[in-house]
């Protein structure tokens, strides 16, 4: 498994990918998602570790709700979505000039979002490792100039920053994350986008609950709101066969009174909430491989440790 993780097979992998992505390319969009599936299917049978990894995930958050034969339905699409879902995003400029909305059988979602801007302080949205996360920032990419709150990819980070910006969507490495830099942003106008699910040693959190388990949650994303007055939505694109439905929780406006400690709890909070109830709904949308449950990281602000984000929100707010 170290082979795997190492950059010797992540350039071997980048270069088989290119070879692969150039030869999906000349397919048909329908073909290419097909085909896509049929090498998640084919990873999934081949790759028993992360099989494994995902069944322990469901089996904690789940326990007997599932059956293992639903649980191996659940792994099974999962892992199949992650790659339908990767393809379908690279090839998601030739959908650029108001095409790419065409793929999404609703519009409410669109609508909220662009009241939000006609305010003037932009929109936070999040979205999670649930459905198509990057096609849903390039849809906001397609209505205004937005922001990726990123983790650094190794070998494919400059592949991904520029395909971004391709679609009207600049990255903000989560290691260099600053509010002032995120604040600036709203103050032009627009959209701040974050996948927040995913723990992060470099951002901190707070302790949240989901599935009845302890995990991590950023709270930045409430800080912002509660500076700016800015709203936040919450929202997952999730695949209706060659569509997608987008499914949109919100706004969510933090108060500018109370206690900051406890806005950031409860807001992270309702936002982890928000996820458990799609993934209970639709399980085989998440990606289950995130070691969630089993093992809980990022940093945490509290209790005790004076934290240097608060001296930056004072200095924000002056």
């Amino acid at each position: 498994m170290r082979f795997f993780k190492g950059s010797l097979a992540y350039c071997f992998f980048y270069a088989a990918g290119m070879i692969i992505m150039s030869a999906l390319g000349l397919m048909p969009r329908r073909t290419r998602l097909s085909f896509s599936r049929a090498m998640g299917s084919l990873w999934w049978f081949l790759d028993a570790p992360n099989r494994c990894l995902l069944h322990k995930e469901l089996r904690i958050a789940f326990g007997r709700e599932l059956n293992r034969t639903r649980r191996e339905q659940v792994v099974r699409r999962s892992m199949e979505g992650i790659i339908a879902n990767a393809v379908d995003a690279y090839f998601s400029w030739r959908f650029r000039n108001g095409g790419l909305f065409n793929l999404v059988v609703n519009t409410v979602w669109r609508d909220k979002a662009e009241a939000a801007l006609q305010k003037g302080r932009g929109a936070i949205i999040l979205t999670a490792h649930f459905g198509n996360g990057e096609i849903l920032f390039y849809l906001f990419g397609a209505i205004t100039k937005s922001v990726l709150i990123a983790r650094y990819q190794r070998v494919f980070n400059s592949l991904l920053v520029r395909h971004r910006r391709r679609m009207n969507v600049s990255t903000l490495s989560e290691t260099e994350n600053s509010y002032f830099k995120m604040l600036g942003c709203l103050k032009h106008n627009e959209f701040v986008l974050a996948t927040f699910d995913r723990p992060s040693k470099h951002i901190p959190g707070v302790r949240t609950t989901m599935f009845g388990k302890t995990v991590v949650t950023p709270y930045y994303f409430v800080d912002l709101a509660r500076l700016t007055q800015t709203p936040i939505f919450i929202m997952f694109l999730v695949r209706e066969r060659d569509k997608y439905r987008m499914y949109s929780e919100g706004p969510f406006f933090v108060s500018s009174e109370g206690d900051l400690r406890q806005a950031r709890e409860h807001y992270a909070q309702v936002a982890v909430s928000v996820l458990e109830k799609y993934v209970r709904l639709l399980p085989e949308q998440w990606f289950w491989g995130q070691k969630k449950f089993s093992k809980t990281r990022g940093k945490l602000r509290y209790p005790g440790e004076a934290a240097s984000s608060v001296k930056e929100l004072q200095q924000c707010s002056r």
